[in-house]
């Protein structure tokens, strides 16, 4: 099938030119006059055989790996040029040069504007991201990525582009070929996965937003803005850094990740049927829907959802614990959501994925905008909430064990004298003591690492307890649940315990008033409790009936 093959281009079809001497002396911009390196490109040309392979190999690095490429009828070959003159005439000669000599080939000269090395800052700020949204343009084109796909060719042109070529296809597990100098093979990259943590990508945010801005920044100052970070983390956050001696700027990782992010959000378009889902679910099924419909709209996250489905012509996401499985296309600034199904759903989304076609879906109207009722930032400002609420937990939790285990000691020391039957309970409270020992060593290993992430978002890490968003649902009512014991409240009567259902947290109290047995209850100790009814985002609980 018609491949497309993205090219950076420099200037060795014009080596030994005068005119192209005089352009790199002087520096020149994409609009200066350049017919007479035109000509004298031709000129060299024309001493090479070029309807051999041998001709062809010879005249130029980027007709070197074209021809090592084995271009057939149909390929579409985009040259990306730099903003220069002489990147302007090259590129164009070689749009020319490969229409004659590879019949059938379809060839487009892509400028990318600020694409230069003579000014650092414009290349940083608009030549780089001007470089990066084009090739994301062509990768995310369903026609392009899912006919006969997108290759990358970085072997000619400025070489500060080739780690960032190469990032994108790691990302997007995209084939990037390549010669090297004096090397006649053509060296294939393959397409590894690059792995990284979004929760921890999130976490840098700050000091990702500094460094981007400032440029440079002390490698040491990096980490400081970078919230809860303790030196343990520090390996994990080294691939965002490019460091010479103590100071540090954005690696090609960081700085591709930052610009996809920062690109503007593209509106998501339902289906009929995706609009019938999202329609036919009630309370957290629908919340949860609703929320990664949101995250959607984030390319970072696509990528990390990006689910292989191999009779299925539309890109697939949904990876390890995402409770759905979403087909969508793109195009300009639109994401359509062609299909949308639960994860339980395995043998219906699977039929149906076998049977999608592109050209099922050129006609677009009868697809419906879906405006959230929050922004991604509103998700991302409170699950930053819930994980300063926990890490907060996390830290007291040492200290309380510490003070109830001092207090279980001088018990043990007041009953280790009285009768036999007080020698047998002190015997149950060492026990008792030496699980709260436990919780405390576990507490001290954990306390730095607390980082509250959702399951579905990063499957690579742990599930973690995080608290419900919403009320619980009143179905609650009147049914027996495992409950962790949480704390005592200060006036003493009231015991605070956690109940986890169906995914969720929520807190709820019992009084000891009606539950006297409990008053030696220790913390993390669960017990079967009975919900009796419940008031905003509480439980209010009881002790089973006998």
């Amino acid at each position: 099938m018609p491949r497309t093959i993205l090219c950076t281009t420099g200037t060795s079809i014009a080596a030994g030119c005068p005119e192209l001497g005089r352009f790199q002396k002087k520096g020149s911009v994409w609009d200066d006059e350049i017919l007479q390196l035109n000509r004298e490109i031709a000129d060299r040309l024309s001493r090479y055989d070029m309807v051999t392979a041998a001709g062809r190999i010879a005249a130029s690095a980027e007709l070197n790996s074209l021809e090592r490429l084995h271009l057939c009828e149909g390929d579409e070959v985009v040259l990306l040029a730099t903003d220069t003159a002489d990147g302007h005439a090259c590129a164009e000669m070689l749009s020319r040069t490969i229409a004659q000599q590879w019949c059938g080939v379809r060839t487009k000269v892509e400028r990318i504007e600020g694409l230069q090395v003579r000014d650092a800052k414009r290349l940083r700020e608009v030549g780089l991201t001007r470089f990066l949204k084009v090739v994301l343009n062509y990768v995310e084109d369903p026609q392009r990525r899912h006919g006969g796909g997108v290759v990358f060719n970085p072997t000619g042109g400025f070489k500060g582009v080739v780690p960032f070529l190469t990032v994108i296809g790691m990302l997007f597990r995209i084939k990037t070929v390549y010669i090297f100098e004096f090397s006649e093979a053509l060296i294939e990259l393959p397409p590894l996965p690059v792995g990284f943590d979004l929760q921890l990508f999130r976490r840098a945010r700050p000091a990702l937003a500094a460094l981007r801005k400032e440029g440079v920044l002390p490698e040491e100052r990096f980490y400081k803005l970078i919230p809860g970070f303790i030196e343990e983390e520090r390996a994990y956050f080294q691939s965002l850094l490019e460091v010479d001696g103590a100071d540090a700027t954005l690696s090609p990782l960081a700085f591709t990740l930052t610009e996809m992010e920062q690109s503007p959000r593209k509106t998501l378009w339902l289906s009929p049927q995706a609009q019938g889902k999202l329609e036919s679910l009630r309370g957290t099924d629908r919340t949860r829907l609703e929320e990664i419909l949101i995250r959607f709209t984030n390319p970072i996250w696509r990528i990390g959802q990006s689910h292989r489905f191999p009779s299925c012509e539309l890109p697939v996401f949904g990876n390890g614990k995402l409770p759905a499985r979403i087909a969508a296309m793109f195009a300009d600034e639109r994401v359509y959501v062609c299909r949308l199904f639960r994860l339980e759903e395995h043998e219906a989304y699977e039929a149906e994925f076998a049977k999608l076609r592109l050209k099922d879906f050129r006609n677009f109207d009868a697809f419906v905008e879906w405006i959230p009722a929050i922004s991604e930032d509103d998700m991302d400002l409170a699950e930053q909430s819930e994980l300063e609420e926990l890490r907060e937990q996390v830290g007291a939790f040492p200290e309380r064990i510490a003070q109830e285990t001092a207090a279980l000691r001088e018990k043990i020391k007041q009953w280790v004298h009285r009768d036999e039957e007080s020698r047998r309970n002190a015997h149950d409270l060492r026990s008792q003591n030496a699980a709260l020992q436990k919780q405390l060593k576990h507490a001290q290993n954990v306390r730095g690492k607390a980082v509250a992430e959702r399951p579905v978002e990063n499957p690579s890490v742990a599930p973690t307890i995080r608290r419900a968003p919403v009320s619980p649902a009143p179905e609650l009512k009147g049914t027996i649940q495992e409950a962790i014991f949480m704390r005592r409240r200060p006036n003493g009567k009231t015991l605070d315990f956690q109940v986890n259902h169906s995914g969720k947290s929520w807190e709820g109290s019992l009084s000891l008033k009606d539950s006297p047995d409990l008053d030696l209850l220790l913390p993390g100790t669960t017990i079967k409790v009975r919900v009796t009814g419940v008031s905003g985002k509480r439980l209010q609980l009881a002790l089973p009936r006998s």
